[in-house]
């Protein structure tokens, strides 16, 4: 089973007058808050799948598939190079939205067209700083 984790960060910030997603918040650039919290959501995937692995390998069978293996991805997508260039790492990919003004719509389209071999996907906000894993 794949997963994409989809982060959308390429708004345009207008009523905030400034790159929200930089401003820090507890001494922390907005947009890395959620990051974090898809990085937490990802161990906590990994983790079920190792306590489980047996029920994942018989109902993988059953299925007659061959791998019995969930691989979760986060996706970050965004305008900005300072995000960018702080989330590339070889677990997170990065994906420029070259289009941000026309909405988040533009942004949805990119990640959907990246995540066309997934079997589910999640998209979230970058400005929420407080969103749990839980939630």
């Amino acid at each position: 089973m794949k997963i994409a984790m989809i982060m959308l960060a390429a708004g345009n910030s207008r009523r905030f007058g400034a790159n929200k997603l930089l401003y820090e918040i507890d001494g922390i650039p907005m947009y890395r808050h959620v990051l974090e919290q898809l990085d937490d959501t990802k161990k906590k995937i990994e983790n079920i799948y190792s306590e489980y692995s047996d029920i994942v390998q018989l109902n993988s069978l059953y299925r007659n598939n061959t791998t019995a293996k969930i691989i979760c991805n986060i996706i970050v997508i965004t305008q900005y190079d300072a995000i960018a260039e702080a989330v590339k790492t070889k677990e997170i990919q990065v994906l420029y939205n070259p289009h941000p003004e026309d909405g988040i719509s533009s942004s949805v389209k990119i990640g959907l067209n990246a995540s066309l071999d997934a079997d589910a996907v999640l998209f979230t906000v970058s400005d929420q700083p407080w969103l749990t894993s839980e939630t």
